[in-house]
This record gives C-alpha cells, sequence and structure tokens, in this order.
C-alpha cells in the first residue's frame, strides 16, 4: 500500500511539472512576440553618357602661296591641320591628348613609300617638316613625342578658353633649303618631285593620335 501511494504521488508530480513547463513555454511565447514584417527593394542610380569622338580625317591647310599650283605642296611649302573633338551629348568633364605618330609619303592607295627612282631611300624625308604648336610661333613639337592637351567641362566648353568647340591645331613647313651645305637634302627633295611625277608617290600623310580620359569626379 505504501509503495503504490508513493508511485501516485510520483506520477502526479510529474504531471504537475510537465503542466508548469507547458504553462511557462507558452506565457514565454506571448512574452517574446512581436510584430515583424519582411519586404524587398531596389535602388537605382543614372550613369553618365560617355559619347566623346574625333575627326578622323583632317583637312591639311595650306598657307597662300605663289609659285606652286593651288592646291600643292612643295619645298617652302606651309600650313595647319587641326583635330576637332566632340563631346556630343557627353555628361561628364574630359580632357584629351593629341600627338604626332608619324609624316610619310605615301601613294595613291595610302601605302607608306620609303624609296623612290632608282631606289632612292626617302627614310629621312620626315626631318624636312617642321611641326609647331598652333602657329609659325609655336613651340617645335617632337613626332610620337610631343603631346598637345584641351579639356571639355560639363556644358561642353573647353576649359581652358570658354568656346563651345575645341580644336588643337598643327602647323607645318615643309623647309626650303638654299644653303650650298645642304646639297643631300636638295637631292632627296628632286627624287621626291620626280617621283611624284612617276606616280610613285601621291602625298605627304601626317598621322596622329587622339585620347579622351574622364576627369575624376570630386
Amino acid at each position: 500500500m505504501e509503495n503504490q501511494k508513493k508511485s501516485k504521488g510520483m506520477t502526479a508530480l510529474v504531471v504537475l511539472l510537465l503542466i508548469v513547463t507547458i504553462a511557462a513555454l507558452i506565457l514565454a511565447t506571448y512574452a517574446w512576440a512581436k510584430y515583424t514584417s519582411s519586404g524587398n527593394g531596389t535602388a537605382v542610380a543614372n550613369i553618365a553618357k560617355w559619347n566623346v569622338t574625333f575627326n578622323e580625317t583632317s583637312d591639311v591647310v595650306i598657307t597662300t602661296q605663289t609659285h606652286v599650283v593651288t592646291g600643292k605642296i612643295a619645298p617652302g611649302s606651309k600650313g595647319t591641320f587641326a583635330i576637332q573633338p566632340n563631346a556630343n551629348d557627353t555628361e561628364v568633364c574630359f580632357t584629351y591628348e593629341v600627338k604626332v605618330t608619324a609624316v610619310d609619303l605615301v601613294d595613291g592607295s595610302g601605302n607608306v613609300v620609303t624609296t623612290v627612282g632608282d631606289n632612292v631611300s626617302v627614310a629621312g624625308f620626315a626631318s624636312h617638316i617642321v611641326l609647331r604648336e598652333g602657329s609659325s610661333s609655336g613651340t617645335v613639337m617632337t613626332v610620337n613625342s610631343t603631346a598637345l592637351n584641351g579639356a571639355y567641362n560639363l556644358d561642353g566648353h573647353n576649359n581652358a578658353t570658354g568656346a563651345t568647340t575645341d580644336t588643337t591645331t598643327i602647323y607645318w613647313e615643309w623647309k626650303y633649303e638654299d644653303d650650298p651645305q645642304t646639297d643631300a637634302y636638295d637631292e632627296l627633295d628632286t627624287a621626291v618631285g620626280q617621283a611624284v611625277a612617276s606616280g610613285e608617290i601621291a602625298g605627304l600623310r601626317f598621322t596622329y593620335t587622339v585620347k579622351a580620359t574622364q576627369v575624376q569626379p570630386e
């Protein structure tokens, strides 16, 4: 009998502990309950346009001259050619750099001519051509070394001049030599002129590179 009473007591105690535990868990759940919400979203930033272009070919301007057929050049001729950047609708400030990379004699197909006539080399011909920044009084430029620079602000104006368009002008001059010590130059120039007459040479070509670079935002 005594054992039965103890067993019933233990059972009752276990049941009571279970009830207390369940009640505590229910109360704890309600005690920590709260409002919650979740969702998804996006953030979009518009990207600025980049649409900078340059003229791929430039007209060579010949300074008014006598004694040479209009539109042709010869020793003593001079003039300019220009590189024109176009900001279009570009929406960032940018700088640009112009560099002359080669001065070549070319045939009618645009191929570089290295020898003329009786295998006469024209490798030194480029030394006859003087290049200057902007005008006849500008700083002498070195092929593939000297670079000219410009810059545009947000409203498409040149930063330095305020102009709505910017043009980098390069002055050129084919030196006319009448010094007896320059007979070698005279012979080369003569060979070039004769090569034009025979159809080996069609013209003088200036090759340049242009690079535009975005200005870092501040």
